[in-house]
């Protein structure tokens, strides 16, 4: 909060705007002079445009073709109003900062899947309001398109080309259920020109071709309406629904259908943690850094002991004896003690179908077989 009033403080001295976004985080990258923080994606993944088409064609073809010959005008001050609000909310989806977090260890400081294989098992921390948890504490996810780790992960939807998280989670909701609102209002419009006037003009090829265009759209987007106000009335994610992380054990974040509907859907967004000025979390995570590399640097001194003192004929991975300061660190909240990776090999290729021989730091043992006495 204290971001935005200092953003406020100097609007009213009249001072000029300063950048609450500043630099790239994953695919998303400032825009409009530092105010937004877009998923820079591109089609397929990204079909924003494609969806303000598919809703203001049909809407403009009703108000300026159907509506104009025989105007209902509660359904078109309806039609006009819902058509500014299903735009409006796709493009506070889009240009929204979905909730990303900051990572420990860094994303940018490793490699992809050496970054995967941390998240895998549940080695990655994020900062959550100045607190460093775990990615199933703060519902969050990496996202795949994004390549950011977003709070409480609902989906990524390609129609309004961004990630749905905490901060942007009511702007979606909203956009669907106002477009399928939408459809409904112009099929009813298109309805009433078409059982009123007939189909003996173009303007009545035009109702009804809308009429078959405003039932699908009813359909599909309807029920993906319908689909999301039910997890939001339980106050679960698309991710955890498909996981079914709630089966085995009742939700802790279920307050009641009132209390989750006026959480997500009426609460105030909070405040990005990837502002300009984010605040004191970020001198943690920077002690954080410097205790990673005093961790790194430790933990690649034991390792290069560790493969002069091996012996000659032990079996090493080619990617150790290249790159020895390659370790796994677990970099929990504790800061454990680092642990090694050490590849070794189980049985000898000679033997191994028999499985009557291993081979220990390079000594093969030759397990003997007893012979069955015939009686």
């Amino acid at each position: 909060g204290d971001v935005y009033k200092r953003q406020y403080q100097r609007r009213v001295r009249g001072e000029p705007f300063a950048a609450m976004f500043q630099r790239q985080c994953g695919v998303h990258k400032p825009s409009c002079g530092g105010r937004c923080l877009i998923a820079d994606v591109s089609c397929p993944v990204n079909q924003a445009w494609t969806a303000i088409g598919m809703i203001v064609v049909p809407s403009g073809l009703y108000l300026g073709v159907v509506a104009r010959e025989e105007p209902q005008w509660v359904i078109v001050i309806l039609d006009a109003a819902l058509l500014v609000l299903s735009l409006s909310a796709l493009l506070m989806a889009r240009c929204t900062e979905p909730g990303l977090l900051h990572t420990v260890p860094a994303m940018d400081s490793m490699t992809e899947p050496e970054f995967k294989a941390y998240v895998k098992r549940g080695y990655v921390k994020v900062y959550v309001n100045q607190q460093l948890v775990s990615l199933n504490q703060a519902r969050a996810k990496i996202c795949r398109e994004t390549k950011n780790a977003i709070e409480k992960f609902d989906h990524f939807c390609p129609w309004v080309g961004n990630a749905v998280g905490v901060r942007n989670h009511k702007w979606f909701v909203m956009f669907v259920c106002s477009t399928a609102l939408l459809a409904l209002c112009t099929l009813a419009g298109c309805i009433y020109y078409v059982a009123d006037q007939g189909l003996d003009s173009i303007t009545g090829v035009v109702a009804i071709v809308l009429v078959i265009y405003s039932i699908v759209i009813s359909c599909c987007v309807g029920s993906l309406a319908v689909y999301h106000l039910r997890l939001v009335c339980r106050n679960v994610t698309t991710n955890e629904d498909i996981k079914r992380a709630w089966d085995r054990e009742p939700n802790v974040y279920d307050q009641g259908c009132a209390d989750n509907c006026c959480q997500i859907l009426c609460s105030h967004v909070r405040p990005s943690y990837l502002t300009a000025d984010p605040g004191a979390y970020l001198d943690d995570l920077a002690v954080v850094d410097e205790e990673e590399q005093e961790q790194n640097k430790v933990s690649s001194e034991h390792v290069q002991t560790a493969v002069k003192h091996s012996t000659p004929d032990s079996p090493q991975s080619p990617d150790s004896v290249s790159n020895p300061d390659r370790i796994l660190i677990r970099p929990d909240a504790e800061r454990a003690t680092p642990h090694k990776v050490v590849s070794c090999l189980l049985y000898t290729s000679d033997a191994a179908d028999e499985e009557d021989s291993v081979d220990l730091g390079g000594r093969r043992i030759i397990k003997k077989k007893k012979k069955k006495k015939v009686r």
